[in-house]
């Protein structure tokens, strides 16, 4: 099932674009529709974006990237004569989801690139996995906690905003990138108000399951042999030096780009530099 929310660009190669936990695709505009001149872009949502779609029925990350691989599988089959494979990108656990999938595939991919990717150290996602066998995750997750309490229905998509406009999480995005987030994330009620269309029980439950796939990760990361772009925020929060490090030296092919004065949500803080780094980067192993 392909399920895009964007999408930019008639002529090139496919480029998926995978986004991160709480951020509808949409969110990212300002970023995606540098690539359309060069690429056919899709941005397809993740699964706590599909209707219906149960939090109970995420484990662990697996899910998602087995939602992706269904993704890349039908985009691999528009790939028009005379142009190459998909460039799977994701930023944060959409980058996550597409690495998986690449361990799985790479046959369907020709270079990935990885904006602050979610991925625990081995040690860490031991200790993660026993938390979770004790069901106490939801209690000791620094994130979740905030996540179950987000406000949830606001008096308008101005109201939301200007709630949105005073957080620090959101102090290094622009006016028109915050207004394009907020766009994507409000679902208008039938009474003029507005709900989060990402649900926050979804975004919690990301969260829960995190670091659960890691032994998997880490034992075929020094397989895959794809062109890799990892993007790290100097000021990230998330995707630190250790693992950063231990990344390049298991992948055989990839780079590492440390963005200055940007944090774990790069291509939503500077998505012209972001864009440029990866511009540069696909025509340097010419993609």
């Amino acid at each position: 099932m392909i399920n895009p929310h964007i999408a930019f660009g008639e002529e090139g190669d496919i480029l998926h674009f995978a986004h991160a936990n709480g951020y509808p695709p949409r969110a990212y505009k300002p970023f995606l529709k540098h690539f359309a001149s060069d690429y056919r872009v899709v941005a397809s949502s993740l699964r706590p974006l599909w209707p219906d779609a149960d939090p109970n029925e995420v484990a662990d990350w697996s899910v998602l990237s087995a939602d992706l691989l269904r993704v890349f599988e039908q985009l691999g089959t528009k790939i028009l004569p005379g142009h190459n494979k998909i460039i799977g990108m994701g930023h944060s656990v959409g980058a996550t989801s597409t690495l998986m999938t690449a361990l799985q595939r790479p046959e369907l991919f020709q270079a990935l690139v990885l904006v602050e990717p979610v991925i625990l150290l081995p040690w860490l996602s031991m200790l993660w996995k026993v938390v979770t066998k004790l069901g106490l995750q939801y209690r000791f997750h620094p994130l979740i906690k905030g996540a179950l309490k987000r406000r949830y229905r606001f008096p308008s998509r101005a109201a939301m905003y200007k709630n949105y406009r005073s957080k620090p999480i959101f102090r290094r995005i622009s006016d028109g990138g915050l207004r394009e987030y907020v766009n994507a994330l409000a679902r208008e009620e039938p009474n003029g108000e507005v709900i989060l269309a990402y649900p926050p029980a979804w975004e919690a439950r990301i969260y829960a399951t995190a670091g659960l796939c890691e032994p998997y990760i880490w034992s075929l990361t020094s397989n895959l042999k794809l062109p890799v772009l990892l993007i790290q925020g100097a000021e990230t929060d998330t995707f630190g030096n250790r693992i950063a490090q231990r990344l390049l030296e298991r992948l055989s092919f990839a780079e590492l780009n440390i963005m200055p004065d940007i944090g774990h949500l790069a291509p939503l803080e500077a998505p012209e530099r972001v864009f440029q780094v990866i511009k540069k980067y696909l025509r340097t192993v010419d993609v």
